[in-house]
């Protein structure tokens, strides 16, 4: 009888013996098999490779195009020279920090006496309507900013060109008149600012304090230095300020001016309504109070102040500058509508109020840059959405 042990050992032997004998050839079928089986893992292994690198790749392309490389991308270009989006950022961030420290300093003053019957002064007024204005222009800045910075560059070439110059002494002042509570009024000045002259000597933060805000506005880096404030900022508010001068030397301190009144209606029957009831002895004031449609002057009489020539619609300045002190006109039709037109007084050589002067001032100075803005081939903008909202997103550090 065959024990267990027995067949244990007989199994031994027969796998002994299968060792011993030579392995059969694998056939063509199975090696065919074996390489469509490693091809498949091969191209399994490259499609997951591919799949993964899309996970990561694909997230990483959107950051690069929407984060990175959208701060190297043009938001303007003038005369062939390109501003960034990210340079556009850097300039933005600096100038809301610079008029930051502008309305730090012009604030308090806007205050009123403390006093149960205090009023504010005329001062007052100014300075609040400054801070207004200041705030108005900090918010606008990511948007009206690349309108700033290419008036920058133009201004920068025309004073090449004229021969125009900025000293290192002048570029201290303009950081030092920057960075001080702001004097006289701002809104006859768009766009870059523009430095008084002469320049005030008494009301501005030192060279040294100036420079120490400066600093503080771009602590982190993230903004101009000190040379790029100067080509972007000083430099082109000091040759601005000349240029506005050179452009200007037709508009006199003394002009040919007449002060006059007006009563605006809709239509030519009422004007004549307004006529008649002037010829037949009624007060102009209030008429004017009663019927005129021009909302800032009507509580004031019809009061238009002094103007020169140039400054009204031509059948207004026409029929104004026809009429002897105290003469009204008959109707006078002009785009807004029918005029009742009063000349209080008329003087050939009045001086003009300062502000006047400014405006007229920087009104040809307009008529100069108007044109070359305009000029697509010269001047042109790129401020799409996604480009204005990486700005934000820059200046808000997020």
């Amino acid at each position: 009888m065959e024990t267990r042990s027995s067949r244990s050992k007989r199994s031994v032997r027969h796998a002994e013996a299968a060792a011993r004998q030579p392995r059969r050839a694998p056939t063509q079928r199975h090696l065919s098999r074996a390489q469509r089986e490693r091809r498949r893992q091969i191209y399994a292994l490259i499609v997951a490779g591919v799949a993964l690198l899309a996970i990561i790749l694909v997230p990483a392309y959107g950051y690069w195009r929407e984060v990175i490389h959208l701060g190297d991308t043009s938001i303007a270009t003038v005369d062939g020279q390109t501003i960034t989006v990210q340079e556009f950022a850097r300039y933005a961030g600096t100038r809301q920090g610079m008029i930051a420290k502008e309305l730090a300093a012009l604030q308090p003053q806007a205050q009123p006496t403390p006093s149960a019957n205090a009023t504010p002064t005329p001062q007052q007024l100014q300075t609040s309507q400054n801070v207004q204005l200041l705030q108005q222009e900090q918010a606008s800045l990511t948007t009206s900013g690349p309108s700033e910075m290419a008036e920058g560059i133009v201004v920068t070439e025309e004073a090449k060109k004229r021969g125009l110059t900025a000293s290192q002494s002048e570029l201290d002042d303009a950081l030092r008149y920057l960075m001080s509570a702001p004097q006289g009024d701002l809104s006859a000045t768009y766009g870059l600012p523009i430095l008084p002259s002469p320049m005030p000597t008494t009301g501005l933060v030192s060279l040294a304090d100036a420079k120490t805000m400066l600093s503080q506005i771009d602590a982190n880096g993230k903004y101009l230095d000190q040379q790029q404030v100067d080509t972007y900022i000083l430099r082109p508010v000091v040759l601005k300020t000349k240029l506005v001068a050179a452009l200007s030397t037709n508009v006199k301190p003394v002009q040919d001016e007449v002060h006059a009144r007006h009563i605006l209606v809709a239509d030519q029957a009422t004007a004549n309504t307004v006529e008649q009831k002037l010829k037949d002895g009624g007060d102009f004031a209030a008429l004017a109070k009663q019927y005129s449609t021009d909302t800032g002057s009507k509580d004031n009489g019809g009061d238009l102040g002094w103007f020169g020539k140039g400054q009204m619609i031509p059948e207004f300045e026409q029929a104004a500058f026809s009429l002897q002190a105290g003469q009204i006109s008959p109707p006078v039709q002009t785009q807004y509508g029918w005029h009742i037109i009063q000349v209080i007084a008329h003087d050939p050589n009045h001086q003009v109020d300062p502000q006047q002067l400014a405006q007229l001032r920087m009104q040809a100075y307009s008529q100069w840059l108007g044109p070359i803005q305009g000029d697509t081939t010269r001047v042109s903008f790129d401020t799409a959405s996604n480009k204005l909202s990486w700005v934000s997103k820059y200046l808000s550090g997020s």
